[in-house]
């Protein structure tokens, strides 16, 4: 199976150049990874995801431009992400040293993407939809109890 020098990446019979390093391929089976080959890198600390998801979303941007990334879970969070699907605590991105202000860079585009603020608009008028339904919620139960506490004194 063809491989390439470069990536190593394995190929199908009749390709005969990497489509990622433009290398011509090997022939045969490609060279076994020694297992224990780790490399180490300086990180530097990016920022924090609420969640999972906005963590996943994150890493696979920064993957996406060639940026590595550690997820730290804050606290009892990574057995919270096991036990129940999520954690509450919050999930810290880690980069590359070398690469942080890229990375920064990468994040502040986010932050001014038109999308965003516009998800943001919506978050505001979603929180406020919910703030007037949690009012709601305390006046019908303020008057229940009110309506118990005058019953009971109706019968003294």
């Amino acid at each position: 199976m063809p491989w390439c020098p470069n990536c190593h990446e394995e190929y199908i019979d009749h390709m005969k150049i990497c489509k990622d390093c433009n290398v011509d391929l090997n022939d045969g089976e490609p060279p076994e990874e020694d297992p224990q080959r780790l490399e180490f890198v300086d990180t530097e600390f990016l920022t924090t995801a609420s969640s999972e998801i906005e963590a996943n979303m994150l890493e696979a941007m920064l993957e996406t431009n060639h940026i590595a990334t550690v997820k730290n879970y804050r606290e009892a969070g990574g057995y919270l992400a096991i036990y129940m699907g999520e954690t509450s605590y919050g999930i810290d991105l880690y980069v590359d040293k070398e690469k942080l202000e890229t990375a920064r860079e990468l994040l502040a585009q986010l932050e001014t993407s038109p999308v965003l603020a516009e998800d943001e608009e919506e978050t505001s008028s979603n929180e406020s939809v919910k703030k007037s339904k949690g009012l709601r919620v305390a006046f019908v139960i303020f008057i229940i109890l009110l309506f118990v506490i005058v019953q009971g004194l109706a019968f003294l």
